[in-house]
């Protein structure tokens, strides 16, 4: 059976048909194709993870978008692949927390005229299955992805479909109604899709800097000041580009 940690790994060193390479940075790598560019950072166990409470971070340098996913351990039990949200409560408590934080904060500073996104809140659940092998070493992990806000929908509601006879919640592949296989997400992502948009992804991305510098305090409110204008982003924009 394949720790958490290993799964995280695995799919960090991957994505789609893109071409990936190693970076100065411990635990980021650089994907591109067709001129796009992709950064994947795994920061399990990391002040990111502490900050953002996230595992794996996609920074999509060419369509501005952030994408945080927090993954969690699917185990065989009972002809389905299952993961107990009441064995794992304190570590989720803490986690969605932090998650809630940073999509209250997206939707604080999402301005009408960002960059349109079907989904903008850039927190993820992807729920793995813990196999020991996968089919193509080329292939994300096998498991399950869902958007923040549904997973917490799921968790909390009353008659939530994945309540058992006797009370417990179970997240499974036959108690879950819906979700995004590795596919869908993957494009999504690619194309920009989901994720922050505007000054919420410059939000994002100073907190996972000030994070690598050693920071573990959420620099969110320090960081919401005046928006500044969208011709004043594209201002920064280029001259991010001009300096790479």
């Amino acid at each position: 059976m394949a720790l958490e940690d290993d799964l995280i790994a695995h799919d960090a060193r991957r994505f789609r048909d893109w071409l990936g390479q190693d970076t100065s940075h411990h635990g980021w790598r650089v994907y591109t194709k067709n001129g796009q560019r992709l950064l994947i950072g795994n920061v399990n166990r990391k002040p990111a993870e502490a900050t953002l409470g996230v595992d794996l971070i996609y920074l999509n340098e060419s369509r501005q978008s952030t994408v945080l996913v927090q993954y969690k351990k699917l185990i065989k039990k009972d002809g389905d692949w299952s993961y107990y949200p009441e064995r794992d409560r304190d570590n989720l408590e803490k986690e969605l927390a932090r998650m809630r934080d940073v999509a209250a904060m997206c939707e604080k500073v999402t301005d009408e005229n960002d960059a349109y996104r079907l989904h903008s809140d850039p927190c993820w659940f992807k729920l793995c299955r813990a196999e020991s092998t996968i089919p193509r070493t080329d292939e994300l992990v096998q498991g399950m992805y869902l958007p923040r806000a549904y997973f917490d929908q799921l968790l909390n509601a009353p008659h939530s479909p994945l309540r058992g006879s006797r009370g417990g919640l179970r997240f499974g592949y036959q108690t879950v109604p819906r979700y995004l296989d590795n596919t869908t997400f993957s494009g999504l992502v690619q194309d920009g899709w989901i994720g922050s948009t505007g000054r919420a992804t410059e939000i994002v991305q100073a907190q996972i800097r000030a994070s690598h510098a050693g920071s573990r305090e959420i620099v969110f409110a320090a960081l919401l000041g005046e928006n500044p204008t969208r011709a004043q982003r594209a201002r920064r924009q280029r001259t991010r580009v001009k300096h790479r």
